[in-house]
């Protein structure tokens, strides 16, 4: 109930931003119709607020949503603002009572996910990496992970496991059984490993110090990756892009 109410003080103070649509002849200014990019949208559970884009339309739109108990949605400067509360697939309807006119999108909410996408350079002799890879981690009950190259191409899939040992942070990658590689990832980003990851990924590093953390690194959202049988770092930045449509339930 905070979150829904929370999103329609949101909605309120943004539509009480926005520009009246009148001419300097006191008319209605001329309007283009509602339209968003896209019928169809996927949009992790994530605990804050996300929007979706549209352009065109008068001030006087309204929404309807198919399922409250999957999401809640508000409008306004030009978005769709919604809070997911679980998974599952909605239909929303945006109105504009304008013109008597309406638009139907679909939303699905799925599994939350991390993307990470590594930097040069990469070490020589790497057998499953390449510069611009996207991993995708998502947080799912089996901890699975897709690589994708920067063309989009899937490149495998497998599990991921985040975990302490010896007090420090890491990360297996399992890309079959006999192909499990285990990082050193302590000295990542200070924001990465206790913001980004827990965030994103439900991971709780437990109580008790952590060595090798730094908070002084280049950037606030990188991880490096030391390969703890050939000593190899990799760096990943945190991505925003989206997991590819209609892999994640």
């Amino acid at each position: 109930m905070r979150k829904f109410l929370a999103l329609m003080l949101l909605a309120g103070v943004l539509f009480s931003c926005q520009d009246e649509s009148v001419s300097d002849d006191g008319a209605d200014d001329a309007f283009v119709p509602l339209c968003f990019d896209k019928e169809y949208y996927e949009k992790p559970f994530l605990e804050r607020f996300q929007s979706i884009a549209f352009s065109g339309g008068s001030d006087d739109l309204s929404i309807e949503v198919s399922d409250a108990e999957i999401l809640d949605a508000a409008m306004g400067n030009g978005k769709i603002y919604i809070a997911p509360k679980k998974k599952g697939i909605v239909d929303v309807v945006v109105r504009d009572d304008a013109d008597d006119t309406s638009v139907a999108i679909k939303i699905k909410v799925i599994d939350k996910y991390l993307c990470l996408r590594l930097a040069a350079p990469v070490p020589n002799g790497s057998r499953y990496y390449r510069k611009g890879d996207r991993l995708f981690l998502v947080n799912d009950k089996n901890g699975t992970f897709y690589l994708y190259d920067d063309a989009w191409s899937l490149k495998n899939t497998g599990s991921y496991r985040l975990f302490r040992e010896n007090a420090q942070c890491r990360l297996s990658l399992s890309f079959s059984e006999k192909d499990v590689f285990v990082y050193d990832i302590s000295k990542s980003s200070h924001g990465l490993l206790f913001g980004i990851i827990p965030s994103y990924l439900d991971c709780s590093w437990g109580n008790g110090d952590l060595v090798g953390c730094s908070r002084s690194e280049l950037s606030v959202t990188s991880m490096t990756a030391v390969d703890l049988d050939t000593n190899d770092a990799y760096i990943f930045y945190a991505d925003t892009a989206e997991m590819p449509y209609g892999i994640l339930n």
